[in-house]
């Protein structure tokens, strides 16, 4: 076979495989912060929802807080398995106590390092892929002049969550997506 048509056929190969590894990319989003509920005035009913939009079993495998010097705020227990499994369309609600009352079906880990989200901030969670960690989901809280240096990664701003208020993603399938404040429904998509 000519030079030419080697080049010819690997360019073909090329434009046949690059649209295939393009879908495989977008379907694996990664897990999603669907719901927040920081409470000021009882941190101890404060939680946020995590939402896997994906078709695959994805790991969480971090949650940080810009100001907090442990880098990740999940339970030991959790964080010593390698992150916590959710499942395609499933969600897990992260809670700062075991005070909160969430429908029986839901699946519940309580991370008391949630209640120090502070006056203002960040907040991300990282997906657990091969190994690595992921930067999955994220956003701005609070004081707002607290956390301008993150506005490069996400213009999500929550803020503190009054009674049977809560801030819900517009569309929980989609990182980065709007907040908008709403009746609480924690375990719900």
């Amino acid at each position: 076979m000519s030079y030419c048509k080697r080049l010819l056929c690997m360019f073909c190969l090329c434009c046949l495989l690059l649209p295939v590894s393009g879908v495989a990319q977008s379907q694996n989003i990664g897990l999603v912060i669907s719901e927040v509920h920081f409470d000021s005035t009882n941190i101890e009913n404060s939680w946020i929802e995590v939402y896997n939009p994906s078709k695959h079993r994805l790991a969480l495998g971090a949650l940080v807080y810009n100001h907090v010097l442990s880098p990740n705020l999940l339970p030991v227990e959790v964080k010593k398995k390698g992150g916590i499994g959710i499942s395609p369309g499933k969600l897990v609600v992260i809670s700062s106590s075991r005070k909160n009352d969430f429908n029986k079906k839901t699946n519940v880990i309580v991370a008391p390092g949630l209640k120090m989200f502070g006056p203002g901030g960040y907040c991300a969670i990282f997906t657990k892929d091969t190994g690595d960690m992921v930067l999955s989901d994220c956003f701005r809280y609070g004081d707002l002049a607290l956390s301008t240096r993150f506005s490069v990664y996400t213009n999500n701003i929550v803020s503190y969550s009054n009674g049977i208020y809560s801030y819900t993603k517009n569309n929980p399938n989609q990182r980065n997506n709007k907040f908008t404040i709403m009746t609480s429904s924690p375990g719900s998509i």
